[in-house]
């Protein structure tokens, strides 16, 4: 419960979408009475009353937990049961749940330290990669046979041991460099560099979204353009990965922006998920930043993104560009838009 609106956290079966009739009388009465019975609502096109809603509150906290019963199980002495026998459970679950979202809070901190880090680590690998390239003619020259001087035949000599000392000292100093920029430029040892994604179902991704969702905006705008069962497609990403991209994402929307929504679209062979948003401002100066991000997102030249592009953004795009998720930023009249486009398996 936030803001005086029920938001979906989590549930027993996979729910797309839902919608609770007579809101704000029903959070009423649960704040009166701490339960309700038979308040009707809407799941995924259904319409239900055989319900149970209980209502719980941890340090400023309030959950809602709804169970779905036999209409029979509401007698006066039936409903004293059930309160008996459900408080204790849902006070535990208000417990794990409500230190879960607490922890979701300090991510925060933690991603801008990750993020700070990673743009440390990208920018070093950028120079480093630099410096090689920079270095690889020096290296070819060097290692060229002995280019005779034209000098006088009695400083020949001479010279000849002085360039060759002159080069093995170089050459010394240039494999140590190559070395460490083969060392910084190993992935395998770059802890920002994903060696693993997992297969998972698309409900997992939509619940995952949804709970991250509800951290940042008291609304669900969800528009799902999907006729299969989200339970029957399948896609591959890294769960805790995709946390830090929609954590930073969604900070970010709440923070410059208003009326945020989210879009499914299925296509044959992806699923493409739509994080639209529309800019505080609708200025000149505002838009044309926009376009600037956008612009330098959406660019292959990763000098371009590293100079132009926040560190959250370097992040989000590095590591779903590893997750084989394409993704692209839209500005549309006074609309954000972020796209990820990620293939069915």
């Amino acid at each position: 419960m936030k803001n005086d609106k029920l938001l979906l956290i989590n549930s027993s079966k996979f729910i797309r979408s839902y919608k609770v009739q007579k809101e704000l009388g029903l959070i009423k009465k649960l704040r009166e009475s701490g339960y309700e019975t038979n308040s009707p609502i809407t799941l995924v096109s259904q319409n239900f009353t055989d319900t149970l809603f209980i209502r719980s509150s941890l340090e400023g906290s309030e959950f809602v937990f709804l169970f779905r019963l036999p209409a029979s199980s509401f007698g006066a002495i039936n409903s004293k049961l059930l309160l008996f026998f459900f408080r204790p459970i849902c006070g535990y679950l208000h417990m794990v749940l409500h230190y879960h979202m607490e922890q979701r809070k300090n991510i925060d901190s933690t991603i801008e330290r990750v993020r700070k880090q990673q743009n440390y680590v990208l920018k070093s690998m950028n120079v480093m990669h630099f410096v090689r390239n920079k270095l690889s003619p020096i290296k070819t020259y060097l290692n060229l046979g002995q280019i005779k001087p034209q000098l006088e035949k009695e400083k020949e000599e001479e010279f000849q041991i002085l360039t060759e000392r002159s080069r093995t000292k170089a050459q010394r100093q240039l494999s140590n460099i190559t070395k460490r920029a083969d060392f910084i430029l190993e992935k395998s040892d770059n802890p920002f560099i994903i060696s693993t994604v997992q297969k998972r179902l698309l409900n997992h991704l939509f619940s995952q979204i949804r709970f991250n969702w509800s951290s940042f905006f008291d609304t669900q705008d969800f528009d799902i353009v999907i006729t299969e069962e989200f339970s029957e497609i399948n896609i591959s990403y890294n769960v805790e990965v995709m946390d830090i991209v929609l954590v930073d994402l969604l900070r970010n929307m709440q923070k410059y922006g208003s009326n945020p929504k989210l879009t499914f679209i299925e296509d044959p062979k992806d699923i493409i998920i739509f994080l639209n948003n529309k800019l505080n401002s609708t200025t000149a100066k505002t838009y044309n930043k926009a376009k600037q991000i956008s612009s330098s997102y959406n660019s292959e030249d990763n000098w371009e993104i590293n100079k132009r592009t926040s560190h959250g953004l370097i992040l989000v795009k590095s590591y779903l560009k590893q997750m084989n998720i394409q993704s692209e930023i839209i500005v549309k009249n006074s609309y954000f838009i972020f796209k990820m486009i990620i293939p069915k398996i």
